[in-house]
Order: structure tokens, then sequence, then C-alpha cells
């Protein structure tokens, strides 16, 4: 096809050329000539495998509201797609202080990509507690509940060891 981009395109730039702006509703004023370098390493923070080898999940851990999180969404998943032939399910986990406020898609004429944001305060505690204990105590702070969860949490963890709630309160410890 390489051998026919340059005819082709020559072609549809023409401004006789009607073609185009049957297809697509609208006249062409002017041409943009870009080429998109290829220099940023993207690295997704987990990608997935499930049984079916069609469906992947990605996960990215959030800490801080970014506007630009549709768009850094949206190109994971055509990376993604690129490099497995599969679009994942995006889900993205926030654990930030602030409130979430970031929307949960990217959509625009003829383009849509979506992702589930999951805030961690509304996870169910229970879930948490049923996750390896050390790494859940981390979390515990800013969870939903945090003062129950941290003092059921506190008697499976080391004596002494407190789970700082949000405001800085120590529960759990002795």
């Amino acid at each position: 096809m390489h051998e026919y981009d340059t005819v082709l395109k020559s072609l549809l730039q023409s401004s006789q050329n009607i073609i185009l702006e049957r297809i697509t509703g609208t006249r062409v004023e002017r041409w943009l000539n870009v080429e998109f370098p290829e220099v940023q390493q993207t690295r997704v923070d987990l990608l997935g495998a499930t049984a079916n080898p069609e469906h992947l999940i990605g996960l990215e851990l959030q800490s801080t509201n970014d506007p630009n999180l549709p768009l850094r969404m949206a190109e994971y998943a055509l990376r993604t797609y690129r490099l497995y032939s599969a679009f994942p399910d995006q889900y993205v986990l926030y654990v930030g202080d602030e409130d979430l406020r970031m929307r949960s898609e990217l959509v625009g004429p003829n383009f849509s990509c979506r992702h589930k944001i999951f805030d961690i305060r509304t996870v169910d505690e229970e879930s948490l507690l049923a996750s390896p204990v050390d790494r859940v105590l981390d979390l515990c702070g800013c969870v939903a509940g945090a003062s129950r969860s941290a003092a059921r949490v506190g008697g499976l963890s080391s004596p002494g060891l407190g789970v700082k709630k949000n405001d800085g309160q120590s529960f759990g410890a002795e």
C-alpha cells in the first residue's frame, strides 16, 4: 500500500476532489502534514492476561486528579492493542487524598475510549481485609470506615503497630 500512498494522498488532497467531502460530510480547508514522533516510552501500571487470551485487564493506580487521564488511558488502550491485538478492559484505582474529580472517558467525533474509576475509599473494607494484611495496612487510613477496619486489622498486626487515619489519629495501637 505504501507505493500507492503518495498518489492517493495527492488525489484526495486536490481541491477539485469531492470524494473526501462526500465521505466525511465536510470540506477540508487545509491539510496538516504531521509525522508523529515515537520518542516516548509508555508503561502501564498493571496489565493482566485472563484465561481468555483476547481478554486483558489494565489497571492504572492514580494518586492525584489528573485532567489528562482519559487521554493517557486511550493511549494505553491503543498501544496495548498494537502489541497484543486486544483492547484491555481498563480500570483506574484512585488512592488520592482529594475527592475524585477525573473523567472516565475520552469522546470525540467517531471515537470513544472509556475506563472505570474506583475510589479506594469506596472499596468494601472486607475485600481489603481479605488481602494480605501487611499491604492492606497502608491503605486502611484512606478507606471509608477506616476506624473499624484499622481496629480489626490492628488485632492481626504486630503489637504496637498503629494505622493512621487521614486525620492523623492512630487505631489498633496498644
